[in-house]
């Protein structure tokens, strides 16, 4: 799904004008994308939490080359499902292919 179908779907299911979706949508993501470069977790209950984790730095070959690198140490944004959510995807999902 596109964030434009994502967008209308929002907009149908909520009775809200297109404008209004886009901007409850793009309000959201950036709330979560501040809150996160922040260094705090959002959760959401039932459906997982955005977080971010360090990285450490590490030696790695370029396998094309054969020459030897180092990446920097590096924060990197995560999202973990909930087991909720793990469950309801595994079920319909199931209940999808049986069909």
């Amino acid at each position: 799904m596109t964030r434009k179908e994502f967008i209308t779907l929002l907009a149908e299911r909520n009775q809200l004008s297109m404008r209004d979706a886009e901007a409850a949508l793009s309000g959201m993501i950036e709330m979560i994308m501040d809150t996160v470069a922040g260094g705090s977790n959002v959760q959401f209950t039932g459906f997982g939490v955005f977080g971010a984790r360090n990285r450490d730095a590490r030696c790695y070959t370029d396998p094309r080359t054969g020459e030897k690198s180092t990446a920097e140490q590096t924060t990197v944004p995560f999202f973990k499902a909930s087991t909720g959510f793990k469950k309801y995807v595994a079920e319909v999902s199931a209940a999808r292919l049986s069909s």
